[in-house]
Order: C-alpha cells, then structure tokens, then sequence
C-alpha cells in the first residue's frame, strides 16, 4: 500500500483534471518551449487548449487524510473526485495556450497567459469557486505588426516590482518589452533592442552580430553587487547579452542592495555614470533601517548599454551552428556565479561567471566592453535520434525550490536533474585557500555535474545507466507502429510546509507523473568517521575502508530515482503495448544483464556493509570493557581518597598536639607571664563590676547623677544683662577649686573605662 502522505500524488494523474473533455478538446501541439503546468500558493493551474484549470492540492490533500480517519474502506480513486477542479471562464483567450506564468506577489491571483504571438493577463477572485466567471481578461500591449507572426520566447514577472505588477516579455525579434499591467497595458514601460532589425534608429545599441533571434531571458541574482538588477538574455545562436540596471519605474528591494553601492563610485567615466545613478537612488531613500525600500530607478541622458556579447573561453567543441540556444537561467551561487543554457541538440552548457555585470550606459569615450565567461562543462543529455522523435526538442530549465545548485531539465524525451554542487563545491574550496581566479587547476580536474534522468517519455527506449548520461546506457526497441513521442508540455516543483516536495510532470496527452524529492541535507550522504582506535588490544580489529565505493552511486540522489520513471501516454492503446518482437526481446535480455550486474554491485556493497558493522562491534565491545574497567577503577580511586583524606586530618592534630608541646618546652616563662597578665584582667573586671557597691561601674554612675543635679545649676554662671552677679576673690577661687575637681574625676574616671574596655576587648580575642 501506499503511504498516506504521497497516496494522494501518486494517485493525482487520475484526477478528472487532466481527463475532462480532453478527447473534445483540440489540442494542438507547436513547436518550441511550452510551460502548461504552474503550482502559486497550494493551487495548480493546468493550460488544456485554450482553457485554464484550477485545482487546490491542499484540499485534496486533506481529503485524502480525512477518508484514512473516517472510512477506511473508501477507494482512493473515489478521493479524487471528492474535490473538484474549477474551470475559468475566460473568453478572451481564445487561442492556443503556450505558457500560464502566475504571480507570486499577489499570490496567483494575477496570471500571465502567453500563446504563439498573444498575450493576456488574467486577473482571479481572491476565491476561486466552481464555473467561476469573475476573471478578467486583458490583452497586453501590441506586441508586433498584424500579419508578422513573431513569436513570444518567453513572459516572466519582474521580481523587484513593487506592486508585482510589471510584466517582461521576449519577442523572437530580440525585442524585449516591460508593461506595467496597472498602469498602461498598451504602451511598454521599457524598450530594448537586442536585433539590429528591430531596432529603431538611435534606440538603444547593440553589437554587430548574425545572431539576430531571441531565444530565452532570466533575471540576475545576488545580494553585493547590481545581480537584482541585471537581465541576461540569449540568442538562439548562443549568443549572451546583458543588461544593467533593468529596473521597473517602481521598484522594491532589499535595502542592502543600496547601501552597499556606495563603494562603486570612482573617478572613472562609467564609474560615474554608475555614481550618479546610486547617489539618486540614495537620495530616495528616507528610512535606512527598513528591510524593504521603494524607489524610482533614476533615468540618465546616456542610454542603456548592452553588454556583450559574452566571450567563452574556451571555445565550446562544437563550431558549426546546426542548433539553436532555447533556454537561459542564472545561479547565484557561492563564491562564483554559473549561468546555465540549454540547446535543441540535447546539450547543456555551464558558464562560470568570475566577474559580475555592472550598470553601464552608452559613453562616447568608452570602446565597447565585452564581459567574459568561463565554460566549464558541456553535458550530453544524448537525446534520441531515432525516427521515432518527430518533435523538435525545446529544453526549458527550471529552478529548484530548495537547492540553489541544481535545475531541472524538460524536453521532449522527459526530465533531467542536473546538480552543479560537485565542482562548485572545490571551486569554493579553491577560493578559501586563497587562490586566484585565474588560477583554473580546479577547471582542469575530472569533476562533472551530477546528471540524473528522472523521467523519459520514450515508450520505445529505456534507459539502462541512470547516471551521468553518456549515450552508453540507453537500450532502443525497433519502431513497431507506436504512436508518436509525448513530450512533456510542463512542469512544476511543489513545496511548503502543508504539502510535500515533489515535482509534477506534464504531458502533450495530458499525462501527469510526479517524484517525489528528498528535502536538501546539511550532511554528505557518503561521508563516513574513521574508526579511532581508543583501546590498544592485543587483537587488534580490522575495519574495511570508511567509504563504500560500491554504493557510492546510489548516494547523493535528493531522493530522484536512479533510473528514470517511463511515463505512458494516455493515447497509447493497450495492444500496441503488449506487442513483442525478436528485437525487443534481445533488449530485454540487455536490460535484464545489465539488472544482474547491478544487483551484484549490490550485494558487494552489502557485503561490505556487514563486515564493516561486524568490525564496529567487535570494536564496540572493547570499548564496553574498557568503559567497565574504567567505572571499577574509579571506585577504588574514590575510597582510596577517602581514606587518605581521614589519615591526613589525624596526622594534623597529632602534629597540633606536638607542635603546643614544643613551644611549651621552648618558652615556660612566656607562659607564666600569660597567665599572670590573665589574672590581672580578672581582676580589673571584679574591680568594674563590684556588687557591694565599691565598683568602678558604681563609681560612673553616682558621677553621673551629680553631674545631672549641677547641670541645672549652669545658668547661673551664665552673665544677665540687668543684674551683674560679682563675687570675690576668694569666693571665685572656691568655685574654680571645685570645678577642676570635678572635671579631673570624670576625666580620671572615662580613662579607666577605656583602659578596661580595652583590656576586656583583648582578654575576648584570647579566649577566642
């Protein structure tokens, strides 16, 4: 059975979504890049003909988890039906429908609608609900003279855009467009030119060149440098062109990307085209402590240059132009950045990005600058060149949501992964060290992307290798009257915390597959502790190598499967499937080799899994006797402590005991002459503190009270003013006799009270 949390994916290619109406439906296939399938905000949107369909995975999700509590007995197909789809009403679009690109900013509820040469936005309720006929369709623009036929490459929402609102558009042309959808959807905020043919005079300039067509464009990336503001585009001859600063007139960042400007501003003539330019962006900004600013890209006198096209070093081995350049997408990765192109030929080429693009404006002074790019690997996804695949392969790259170094791959033959973090991560290695750029040892080494065919769509090949794709591994069956190929028409990666990470695949049949994806791990799969030897032993174990090379292929996947899923199509009837033929059977057998041999691989691996656990546990079990040893050990130790710590405090007080003894045999005198002094202190404290009355304490106190009796007596020392009290001689001398007797008793008096305190104070401290 299935688990409950992923019944519902793998069960979603039956949802009446992907079915109604689809034999009614005529449905065409075009040539080129199609993007039929987005996922915004917990909904799918699913492009058939010229019709959009709305489904909420959560609901179905939770449908499914609610019928495993309360009806265990429920189908599962019958699950699906429990939640319906909505099918938007919209007149307005009534033509092919080649891509659907939602709005993250107002969460889906703006969605661009792109057909052959046709572009729509389609505004949504807040709710979507069934046969629901509140969108709002709007045609954008005039993207090309009646009668012309040029072809939309490529429609993407500005991510700076304030309100979210600024649509970008490529023309096959070279002619790229920026609407602002709530403000003018006929007249293009911005105008660039990257054809000679396009371009009016004294518009914006580019670099002679054959390469004339657009292919594809991708926004730049960064946080310390102008990448936010940089569009990279790529002509189907493999040219690349850039673009900075490419900004809608309302824009929003990070506040970061402002403040770290400053430090551009040098002497230059450019330098100060680009000072310029940031010292008015500054002057906008009136809260720095803000995360999020909102500003008006100033516009200068000079035009906008466009840079390029890019120098490739080293030349690509491939020189004749028999194919084209279909789709462009940039990493912003660490510490370099990787730019990333697919052709029509089943190549993948991987550009290291040393310097970054700056902001450069059309300077009569300046020659024209040319920026460079490193080409360091070229993958093979070693499409089918059978006559079975009759449609053009169009590779379009998407990002993945969680891990910055891999991008998925869909085309007509199916799906690859393809992960840069090999080489990326020595790249980085090589920079902590200190090495230069120019140093290119690290370019020089054997080290690949991992490539992974998730999925095929070739019902008359079968990939046998599933690892780095090099046209070794593929096993074909003879053309027996199958239908044509059914490529893949959309795809879509699906996260957050309510639902699962998958990425859901669509096909020309309307055939649906999805993968399940592993979340991103901060730990090497394969990377393995060396065994330490803590206990010496006089056996010592012997453990085999810490990395397992026989399983190292089956690590590091992200949880994509190591041979890719075959998708069926929807219009393959079942007795064309069951046909068998001498040559498919010779491939089975292959096939069925190749499985043996794998299997072996296997079982090796096994092997040496389970000697290396033996050799952890003969190793564990020393380390359990060694930890039991130490535990009794410590025991001992503790009561040995113990005991020393009693025989230390006896030795001290014998050593007391003779050390009183010594100094009494040493100095007898000092020792009568301490208790003499004793005795006199006793004395002095029966003396103070006498019972009958003769005590000097007696003594204080009737002093005292005479003391107070004459106290009232004073004033009459004190001169008057109306009477004046003269006295003798004799009778004035009196008065002074007895005054200095007094005032000397108690002076005698208070000094021995000291005297004694102190002498009690020191008879204390020798008790003590």
């Amino acid at each position: 059975p299935l688990d409950q949390s992923t019944e519902w994916l793998e069960l979603l290619n039956e949802h009446p979504i992907f079915s109604d109406g689809i034999a009614n439906e005529n449905i065409e296939f075009v040539d080129g890049k199609q993007s039929c399938l987005a996922f915004s905000n917990n909904e799918l949107y699913v492009a058939i003909g010229s019709k959009i369909r709305v489904l909420n995975l959560l609901d179905l999700m939770s449908a499914f988890v609610r019928f495993d509590h309360d009806d265990v007995t429920t189908d599962a197909l019958d699950r699906l039906n429990e939640v319906d789809y909505v099918e938007l009403q919209i007149p307005e679009i009534g033509f092919q429908i080649r891509s659907i690109v939602p709005d993250s900013y107002h969460k889906a509820r703006m969605i661009a609608v792109a057909g052959d040469s046709e572009l729509v936005v389609v505004t949504l309720p807040e709710y979507t609900e069934e046969d629901d006929d509140d969108c709002r369709a709007y045609t954008v623009g005039t993207l090309h003279e009646p009668g012309e036929g040029i072809k939309i490459m490529k429609v993407a929402w500005h991510p700076l855009s304030e309100y979210g609102s600024h649509l970008v558009v490529l023309t096959e042309d070279g002619v790229l467009k920026m609407y602002d959808v709530f403000e003018d959807l006929k007249q293009p905020e911005q105008i660039i030119y990257f054809s000679s043919k396009a371009r009016p005079p004294s518009r914006y300039a580019s670099f002679d060149s054959k390469s004339e067509d657009a292919a594809s464009f991708c926004f730049g990336e960064g946080e310390d440098d102008w990448g936010p503001f940089v569009i990279y585009v790529v002509m189907k001859e493999g040219d690349i062109r850039a673009v900075c600063p490419f900004l809608p007139n309302r824009r929003q960042a990070e506040n970061s990307y402002n403040l770290d400007k400053k430090a551009y501003s040098t002497l230059y003539e450019l330098y100060r085209r680009q000072a310029k330019w940031i010292c008015s962006v500054m002057n906008q900004i009136e809260d720095y402590e803000n995360e999020k600013v909102v500003i008006n890209p100033p516009t200068l006198s000079e035009h906008i240059e466009i840079q390029g096209p890019f120098e490739i070093n080293p030349k690509p081995i491939t020189s004749t132009h028999t194919y084209e350049a279909t789709d462009i997408i940039y990493l912003d990765s660490d510490p370099v950045g990787v730019i990333i192109i697919a052709y029509d030929n089943g190549f993948v080429n991987a550009y290291i990005q040393f310097e970054r693009i700056e902001g450069a404006w059309q300077l009569s002074k300046l020659p024209p600058y040319c920026p460079s790019l490193t080409l360091y690997e070229c993958i093979d996804l070693d499409f089918s060149q059978s006559n079975t695949s009759l449609i053009k392969h169009s590779p379009s790259l998407v990002r993945d949501a969680l891990l910055p170094d891999r991008i998925f791959v869909y085309h007509g033959e199916g799906l690859h992964a393809i992960s840069v973090q090999p080489w990326l991560r020595e790249l980085k290695r090589m920079y902590e060290k200190g090495i230069e750029a120019g140093d290119i040892s690290v370019l020089q080494a054997d080290i690949h992307s991992d490539v992974i065919w998730v999925a095929t769509t070739q019902d008359n090949a079968i990939h046998a290798s599933g690892s780095h794709v090099d046209g070794s591994g593929r096993i074909f069956f003879q053309n027996q009257g199958l239908p044509e190929s059914d490529p893949l028409v959309g795809l879509c990666l699906i996260h957050g915390a309510p639902l699962c990470y998958a990425v859901i695949m669509l096909t020309k049949s309307r055939t649906v597959a999805c993968q399940e994806l592993a979340l991103p791990t901060a730990i090497n799969a394969i990377s393995s502790v060396q065994l330490r030897p803590f206990i010496q032993s006089e056996k010592p174990v012997a453990s085999p190598s810490p990395a397992i090379e026989a399983l190292s292929q089956f690590f590091n996947s992200q949880g994509l499967p190591r041979r890719p899923q075959i998708i069926q199509s929807r219009n393959v009837p079942d007795s064309s499937r069951a046909k068998l033929t001498p040559e498919m059977t010779a491939s089975v057998v292959q096939l069925a080799k190749y499985l043996n041999r794998y299997a072996e691989a296997i079982i090796t691996g096994l092997d040496d899994l389970d000697n290396r656990t033996k050799a952890q546990a003969a190793q564990l079990f020393q380390l359990s006797d060694a930890i039991e040893g130490a535990v009794l050990f410590e025991a001992e130790a503790r009561e040995r402590l113990l005991a020393l710590r009693e025989r230390q405090r006896t030795i001290e007080i014998r050593a007391m005991t003779l050390l009183q003894k010594l100094l009494h045999e040493q100095e007898p005198a000092s020792d009568e002459q301490q208790q003499i002094y004793l005795e006199s202190l006793e004395r002095l404290k029966l003396e103070i503190d006498d019972e009958n009355g003769g005590g000097l304490r007696a003594r204080i106190n009737e002093l005292e009270e005479i003391h107070e009796s004459l106290r009232g007596d004073y004033h009459l020392l004190k001169p008057q003013n109306k009477t004046s009290l003269k006295l003798s001689g004799s009778q004035l001398a009196k008065v002074r006799e007895a005054l200095s007797k007094e005032t000397e008793m108690i002076e005698e008096t208070k000094q021995k009270i000291d005297f004694i305190q102190d002498k009690l104070e020191q008879l204390r401290l020798n008790i003590l």
